[in-house]
């Protein structure tokens, strides 16, 4: 029996308890693998309260100080249009209508999740690439008139349908607990859920503006539900639209007044924190405010870039703001966000440098972030340092491969020129011939030109 087993077989689970909490994550993740019980323990300690409180502690630890770099996390089987990921798995909606699941630690492909592909009509354009969500209980996916639904544990479907009254490709999508929300461009919000041990569309609610001629002209949005509570923006609407419970409330006006008269916040993005939403702006802004009230709880600016998007998880809220040859994402504390008396130079947590050539907005976990360039998975995660995935190792293992294949392919011909001086070449002959056909071309030319 060992020194920890004896400690905790005599009911002293609060020394070992101490011990476990002054560990870094690497060694709390080695502890886990040690044995069931170790596991169970670990386990039971992050749920307490005063775990949850340490826990919390070192997460925030990590994204202001860590030093870990970005990783290559893995490859896509065909161009990736949409991410999602939480602590086990990584979702790429991808544009051959599946979502490829890959290892969230290993990169590695694990399967594939099929979307039916929507059937273009008269009005519509063909429908290619797939927009993915998540929550805890389950993750979704959309695609055209689609709506695919898989469990969680195990990943098998639970329900898959067409949204009602969709009218063309799904500008948006969240999901909160079992509830799927996507959004149509004929400014419906569809909501779809489970009712008892039923899946369906339970709601269509639809936006009302103040001006209808906007909404008529919808590119794209953005939707969120938490709760009783869905929001959703059109990026053409001016307003943000809330209901609870179903019921329309207020709409939450994106006018102001600044320096040079009115102006309109395009929203590019938006999430549920209830009783308050955070709002990202086109002018690169970042605004937190009441659902009800319309109060203004926080505002930040900054001063160059343009905001691409909000990518959040449960504890975090990030901003996407495109520089002139990158992009970088602004993580934010999340309840240091919506609370106005944390000062704001407070809430940021880390500016992560996402470089050039991303093709899809980030997918934000607990303890890292993950996007996509291309096919390319890249992770950078503030908790545990990540190494090269096995993809990356396979590709440099065969890269060695060649270049040990050349360099004793050189040597060889370098033995053969200096063992046997007639020797020549392939090339060397190759372009000889060459060289001798070119001339005659020219030759003939220069002959038919004299006549």
């Amino acid at each position: 029996m060992g020194l920890v087993d004896g400690l905790l077989a005599r009911g002293l689970e609060h020394l070992v308890a101490r011990v476990f909490h002054l560990l870094t994550p690497a060694d709390m993740r080695a502890c886990r693998q040690v044995c069931a019980e170790w596991n169970l323990h670990v386990l039971a300690l992050w749920r307490s309260k005063p775990g949850k409180v340490r826990l919390e502690a070192k997460l925030r630890e990590g994204w202001t100080s860590s030093t870990n770099m970005a990783m290559q996390l893995g490859l896509a089987r065909s161009q990736v249009f949409s991410v999602y990921s939480d602590d086990r798995h990584v979702f790429c909606g991808q544009h051959n209508q599946v979502v490829g699941v890959h290892c969230a630690s290993s990169g590695r492909w694990m399967r594939d999740l099929a979307v039916p592909a929507s059937a273009p009509t008269s009005a519509t354009l063909p429908v290619t690439g797939v927009r993915v969500a998540g929550s805890t209980a389950v993750v979704a996916a959309a695609s055209g008139e689609a709506v695919v639904v898989w469990c969680k544990q195990g990943l098998h479907q639970v329900y898959s349908g067409k949204r009602a009254a969709s009218g063309g490709a799904c500008p948006a999508i969240a999901v909160s607990g079992c509830r799927v929300v996507t959004m149509t461009a004929s400014c419906r919000i569809v909501v779809v859920d489970k009712v008892g041990d039923t899946w369906g569309v339970v709601r269509v609610l639809r936006a009302k503006s103040r001006n209808p001629l906007l909404l008529s002209r919808v590119a794209m949005g953005h939707v969120d539900s938490c709760g009783a509570w869905i929001v959703g923006c059109w990026s053409s609407g001016g307003q943000v639209s809330v209901w609870r419970d179903g019921v329309p409330l207020a709409l939450i006006p994106l006018a102001g007044y600044g320096r040079n008269g009115m102006f309109r916040h395009v929203v590019t993005g938006l999430h549920l924190a209830p009783p308050h939403v955070i709002l990202s702006t086109e002018g690169c802004w970042l605004l937190v405010r009441c659902l009800e009230g319309n109060r203004v709880v926080r505002s930040l600016a900054t001063e160059v870039g343009k905001s691409m998007g909000l990518t959040t998880s449960h504890t975090l809220a990030a901003h996407l703001v495109r520089l002139d040859n990158s992009q970088v994402l602004k993580v934010y504390d999340k309840a240091g966000l919506v609370d106005a008396n944390v000062a704001d130079e407070m809430v940021l947590l880390r500016v992560v440098e996402l470089g050039p050539g991303l093709t899809t907005p980030p997918a934000l976990a607990t303890t890292c972030v993950v996007w996509t360039r291309g096919r390319t998975l890249v992770v950078a995660d503030y908790w545990v340092q990540r190494w090269k995935c096995e993809e990356q190792v396979e590709r440099e293992r065969e890269e060695l491969a060649r270049a040990k294949r050349e360099a004793e392919e050189e040597a060889r011909l370098a033995e053969l020129k200096r063992s046997r001086p007639s020797y020549v070449s392939e090339e060397v002959v190759a372009g000889e011939k060459k060289s001798r056909g070119e001339e005659k071309r020219r030759k003939r030319r220069g002959g038919k030109g004299g006549h």
